[in-house]
């Protein structure tokens, strides 16, 4: 499976929100960060809170070694963006990959269809 596939498979299983296609558009307008090459990618949005700035890590897609060694990169520019927190979505096996990286599970997401 080729990365585009590979994020095409993460955003899918990220909740549908968006296509491959509106994530280029999101980052070619700013809107999104988009790290990584044809063997890992990562997508991340600032996000501003009255008390904090987050960067959301909102996709991550790949082969694990280079996901992971976009990690200093990634957190180098949530902290020239005055970040104060980095925050990721995923698999509950992303949680044991990551605690050994300084990533703590937080929060459980629930989900619920807004009915018609």
């Amino acid at each position: 499976m080729n990365i585009e596939e590979q994020i095409a498979r993460a955003l899918q299983a990220g909740g549908d929100l968006l296509s491959i296609d509106d994530l280029r558009q999101l980052a070619l307008g700013g809107r999104v960060q988009w790290w990584g090459d044809e063997r890992a990618s990562l997508a991340t949005e600032l996000l501003t809170y009255p008390r904090r700035r987050v960067l959301n890590v909102f996709m991550a897609a790949g082969e694990l070694r280079e996901v992971l060694a976009l990690q200093d990169e990634v957190t180098d520019f949530a902290r020239s963006n005055d970040c104060t927190h980095m925050v990721a979505h995923g698999r509950p096996a992303w949680g044991l990959v990551g605690k050994p990286l300084g990533w703590l599970p937080h929060s459980i997401q629930f989900v619920r269809e807004v009915p018609s």
